[in-house]
């Protein structure tokens, strides 16, 4: 599979000694703050395997969102993340094979004349969307028309829409039908725009371990590790890749 040794795939993938992972807040249907102050997810969950077959110690380092991880990709702050595959952050990072898929689609107030996703791009609609999202990189290089309304966090972009400061709001499907239940003035479009992907994702300039690493992502896939780390969190519309 590779020249190099385990030991030199350690040092490549954990310079510092420790797997530092890189983890953002921004997403909970991979990681999220427990009640003690824990963290816990999906993510969590894969960090840790890959930590226990390097068999070394791991370190989570917190970010507010993606975009945060992947603008420190260069300065030897993290050593892995799980991030959602887009074209833009590849230029900073090197992506692994899909791990998951989630669907993104629109929510807008009942009051709303947009029935299907396809109708959104159209001049005068506004869409608000998390800042440096997956998705919201891929809506930036998309839409044609509509103008996009950039936010801090997803419950910003609820509360851009109920204020009348958007039209639309963007997001996963299980976080859009999670928040259909606290704002039951709002319904989904038929349709959606985007399937988003997300795999592990390691600074450039650590190709020697590309092949390990591809490897153990396939490996998580094909037994079910995933599968059963969501069914354990309860993640609804976060499907794992075989």
């Amino acid at each position: 599979m590779t020249d190099i040794s385990f030991e030199g795939i350690r040092q490549l993938l954990a310079p510092s000694g420790r797997l530092r992972v890189g983890v953002n807040f921004a997403n909970p249907l991979f990681m999220a703050r427990g009640v003690n102050g824990e963290l816990a997810g999906v993510a969590v969950d894969v960090a840790r395997e890959l930590s226990t077959r390097l068999g070394i110690a791991m370190e989570l380092v917190e970010y507010a969102t993606p975009g945060d991880v992947v603008e420190t990709a260069n300065d030897n702050a993290w050593d892995v993340s799980m991030l959602a595959i887009e074209p833009a952050r590849a230029e900073k990072v090197l992506f692994f094979p899909p791990m998951t898929e989630i669907e993104a689609n629109y929510m807008v107030l009942n009051t709303s004349l947009l029935q299907e996703a396809r109708q959104v791009d159209q001049p005068g609609v506004r869409v608000a969307v998390p800042a440096r999202a997956g998705y919201e990189l891929f809506l930036a290089r998309t839409l044609q028309q509509a103008a996009l309304v950039r936010t801090r966090d997803f419950d910003s972009s609820i509360n851009t829409l109920e204020s009348g400061n958007a039209d639309v709001v963007a997001g996963l499907r299980p976080m859009l039908l999670d928040s259909m239940t606290k704002h039951p003035t709002t319904r989904l479009l038929d349709g959606r725009f985007m399937t988003v992907n997300h795999s592990l994702a390691i600074p450039h300039g650590r190709d020697t371990a590309i092949a390990w690493l591809t490897s153990f992502t396939r490996e998580l896939c094909t037994s079910k590790f995933l599968h059963t780390s969501i069914k354990q969190h309860g993640i609804l519309g976060l499907q794992a890749l075989s």
